[in-house]
């Protein structure tokens, strides 16, 4: 049994998950330390939530989820950033188990980068330059901290 998506997986899910563009957010959450949820409202698909666990997984439900009733600053800034916002790309970054959400709201874009490794981390940027991080993490190639550029983990 697998223990996490693998880079194929991912970029299978990223392939299904074309549908969901263009979908409205309407509500970003944390139900626990290590789960982040986006719930979409789709016109073909109604309300969908994307599970995406950074522990290795990611899947779609229309099931409700409770969330913890703390959801702390990263939740509380992303939550302003896309809220309402429309789902404007998905995209797996460099073939790797990264994902990337563009969204769009009037004047305003935001991405949201999903990294699926190690204990895995969520990154909110404008542009390129990082706004907030689930978990701020300095490494030899980069830092994961606010006001820096977000550069790609190097190769392994």
């Amino acid at each position: 049994m697998k223990k996490s998506l693998t880079s194929p997986d991912i970029r299978e899910l990223v392939s299904d998950w074309q549908s969901l563009v263009g979908s409205r957010v309407d509500q970003f959450g944390r139900p626990d330390s290590n789960k982040l949820i986006l719930k979409l409202r789709n016109r073909e698909k109604g309300t969908i939530r994307l599970i995406l666990d950074l522990n290795g997984w990611a899947y779609l439900t229309k099931e409700s989820i409770t969330t913890e009733s703390n959801q702390g600053a990263f939740v509380n800034q992303v939550r302003q950033k896309i809220k309402k916002s429309r789902l404007e790309a998905i995209t797996q970054l460099n073939g790797d188990r990264v994902i990337a959400f563009d969204f769009a709201r009037k004047d305003e874009k935001t991405k949201l980068i999903l990294e699926f490794f190690h204990k895995g981390n969520a990154i909110l940027c404008n542009g390129n330059q990082i706004e907030m991080v689930m978990r701020r993490q300095k490494f030899r190639h980069r830092k994961l901290v606010p006001n820096e550029s977000y550069v790609f983990p190097p190769g392994f």
